[in-house]
């Protein structure tokens, strides 16, 4: 009777330990019972997933590895100059001895408006507009009440609230609408990016080419 970890991936040991495969359904076949070219594909499929998984945890690792180094370097500097550790934020750009590499870090806020925002609404939409409406530009009228709306997800355009302080309004109630939409931004998360570039054709006035790390684009 083989081991559960002994088994070939997709089989699995059914009644009186005779080994099945599993098919969509759920149900469990004897591999006898399936197809040569069916076989052949469930192979091929699982052998590229299995090459994926490798891949993709070696990038874990190397981004890793990657942050660890430019961490480093980082701190050494630091060290010579006296200063104080600066952790993980900010961006950074590293070249070469001969300029014909160079390597990015840049640190990314992911932004979210807090109930702040509910009250920016409150005070455009419910009391300015509709005075607005009357005699004034339709256009101003519809990007103002646009700016509120949600996609599909129920999430507001980051961009459409934040181009609302472009405009120009007298009322101190838009003065205190657009301090409701300043407090109400909250950083809820961070993400750490990095990136690799080498000059075309090896010159130091080639343009700079990305190291492709996507398969979609290697």
């Amino acid at each position: 009777m083989p081991d559960a970890d002994q088994l070939p991936p997709g089989h699995v040991e059914g009644p009186g330990g005779i080994v099945y495969m599993v098919d969509k359904r759920g149900s469990l076949v004897l591999p006898g019972q399936i197809k040569a070219a069916v076989l052949l594909q469930d192979d091929t499929t699982r052998s590229l997933l299995a090459r994926a998984d490798a891949l993709a945890a070696e990038m874990v690792a190397f981004k890793a590895w990657a942050f660890e180094i430019v961490d480093t370097y980082v701190a050494l500097l630091a060290e010579k100059y006296g200063a104080p550790p600066r952790g993980e934020k900010g961006n950074m750009t590293l070249f070469s001895f001969d300029g014909l590499e160079r390597v990015t870090v840049q640190t990314a806020d992911r932004l979210a408006f807090g109930p702040e925002i509910q009250i920016a609404k409150d005070i455009i939409v419910d009391q300015l507009v509709p005075e607005w409406a009357v005699g004034s530009n339709a256009n101003l009228v519809a990007m103002v009440q646009n700016a509120f709306r949600t996609d599909s997800e129920g999430q507001l355009s980051r961009y459409s609230i934040l181009s609302l302080r472009q405009l120009e309004c007298a009322d101190a109630r838009w003065a205190r609408a657009m301090q409701a939409i300043e407090d109400s931004e909250r950083v809820i998360a961070s993400a750490r990016y990095i990136r690799f570039y080498r000059r075309a054709a090896g010159r130091q006035d080639g343009a700079w080419e990305p190291v492709s790390l996507n398969l979609a684009t290697a």
